[in-house]
């Protein structure tokens, strides 16, 4: 029988069946890895547990509101099958059989569609020896499902993907290495399964993206007896071996894989680090080859293991179970955005038309000591938008952006943010409210003359022009110049601007002052030039 290795987790092993790691204490909470970066950080959600010793080894998720998860929990010192249900918002606990009660564990599971549930793992059976494990999940209930033993001795299964509800692919271990069985309508039946040195090879999961499409994970023991992952690819004829990453030169294994595509897959597991303790293993398939991806552990000196793994919407959701607590508990990581909120600090007062409006936002990350915020900002009312780029530091970033509205009146403008690899986009909680009032305005009167012949005034030609305080917001109306006396023209404003010309004998001969004065608009006060000189001479 093979050593002790990876799944179920630690605290369900059995003495009939040696399925647990080896866990000592490790410094640090991550994991070190050459690869590059998740597309998306990842981060710890609650999940619920029945009693000490509680572990989650498989995942399924039809959508990002539906997802199951299996494993097992200690009752008396015995195994017992464990499974539990997240619907969008909370995980819980669902009931589930067992075969014997006396070392039974559930390693994985498949769900096809959102009533319908396979689980697999394996059972202790009268010779003292694993049998293989199947379960059915129909929506309200799970059942026992009949599943063949390849031989007398040791069988276990350990991972099970189904395209449809009546057409699955199940993998684990036997005496002779790795271990395949197929189900065909009700029946399942056992495959031939290639192995990467023999005897020590085991598959602890498998996913099919199509009927000719899957992809299998698990360990196998290299010439040193050093634990390595393997990973094994379907292509609708035959199995065989694809090369895959180990992280450093110590125990790895892969523990569950999920792909959301033929060309994107996730695999997660554990590796050991300098201290033999294992550590969170997350690799990335991307259509040609595995690579090393960062992943974070619970706890300091804590062991770390990843368990489950499977695709929600777009993101991932990965389960396992850690010992940063008293006990072995539950350990759950996404791929989810962080929470991000965003308000606006500050914003320009007593604003008005055509005066530019400018915006203080800022973005704060959420979580224990979080990364700050990168990417942009934009301010809109709806008509008009502002965006900036974000700086800070320690969690918390800031931008400045403006907005000139030109006609005066209440604006309610809203301030986002786009987020990005870690964080979730979001947006005010409320509008913010602005009042834009009417800006002065200038008024100036030119003459084409300072002096005119009494009689020939219609030569003399008056010209006008309106200047807001803010450019942009264009005076509108009328313009009247008069004199001390009497009205001499209306000039309609066209961009501002305007003219006229006096009338003959319009003037009698004297000194006169004229002045230009404008009404105003809706987005501008009234103004009035200073006085002009315009003498009338016989």
């Amino acid at each position: 029988m093979r050593r002790s290795r990876l799944a179920p987790l630690p605290a369900i092993a059995t003495g009939l069946i040696l399925l647990a790691p080896v866990i000592a204490a490790a410094a640090g909470t991550a994991s070190a890895t050459d690869g590059p970066p998740a597309t998306r950080a990842w981060s710890i959600a609650a999940s619920a547990d029945v009693d000490a010793g509680d572990g989650l080894n498989g995942l399924a998720c039809t959508n990002s509101t539906n997802c199951m998860a299996v494993g097992s929990y200690l009752d008396d010192g015995n195994s017992e099958t464990l499974t539990e249900r997240w619907n969008g918002t909370t995980w819980s606990v669902v009931a589930s059989p067992d075969q014997t009660t006396k070392g039974d564990s559930l390693t994985a599971v498949a769900c096809p569609g959102p009533t319908s549930c396979i689980a697999v793992g394996t059972y202790p059976n009268t010779d003292g020896l694993g049998s293989t494990l199947v379960e059915s999940w129909n929506g309200a209930s799970w059942s026992i499902v009949s599943s063949p033993d390849d031989g007398s001795g040791y069988n276990a299964l350990w991972g099970v993907s189904c395209p449809t509800s009546t057409d699955c692919e199940a993998v684990g271990l036997d005496a002779g290495g790795t271990l395949i069985e197929s189900l065909t309508g009700t029946t399942w039946s056992i495959v031939s399964s290639p192995n990467a040195l023999g005897a020590q090879d085991a598959l602890v999961s498998v996913t099919c993206t199509n009927a000719s499409s899957c992809v299998a994970a698990g360990d196998y023991f290299n010439g040193s007896d050093i634990d390595q992952t393997l990973v094994e690819s379907w292509n609708g004829t035959a199995w065989s071996v694809v090369p895959s990453p180990s992280e450093q030169a110590s125990n790895n294994a892969l523990a569950s894989v999920a792909c959301a595509t033929p060309t994107n897959c996730e695999a997660v597991g554990y590796y050991e680090n300098g201290a033999v303790a294992q550590q969170t293993l997350v690799e990335n398939w991307n259509g040609s080859t595995w690579s090393l991806v960062l992943s974070p552990n619970e706890g300091t000196n804590a062991a770390n293991v990843l368990s489950g793994v499977a695709e929600a919407g777009t993101n991932w959701v990965a389960s396992g179970a850690n010992n940063a607590s008293a006990s072995y508990q539950t350990l759950v990581e996404t791929t989810f955005p962080t929470p991000s909120t965003t308000s606006v600090a500050s914003v320009t007062s007593r604003l008005v038309a055509g005066q530019p409006i400018a915006f203080s936002v800022q973005v704060i990350g959420s979580g224990a000591s979080p990364p700050t915020p990168t990417g942009q900002i934009t301010v809109s009312d709806g008509a008009r938008k502002c965006t900036a780029t974000l700086k800070g530091s320690l969690g918390t970033a800031d931008a400045r952006c403006s907005i000139a509205e030109q006609a005066a009146g209440h604006y309610s403008f809203t301030a986002s943010y786009a987020g990005d690899s870690v964080y979730a986009a979001s947006i005010t909680a409320a509008p913010t409210s602005v009042t834009v009032n009417k800006a002065t305005s200038e008024t100036t009167l030119k003459l084409s003359a300072t002096k005119v012949t009494l009689g020939k005034e219609q030569t003399e030609h008056l010209s006008v022009e309106v200047t807001p305080q803010f450019a942009g917001s264009t005076p509108t109306g009328t313009v009247t110049i008069r004199t001390a006396s009497s009205k001499l023209c209306v000039i309609t404003l066209s961009s501002g601007k305007g003219s006229c010309s006096l009338s003959s004998k319009r003037l009698a001969a004297g000194t006169h002052h004229l002045v230009a004065t404008y009404a105003g608009s809706k987005n501008l006060l009234s103004s009035a030039s200073a006085p002009e000189t315009l003498k009338v001479t016989t």
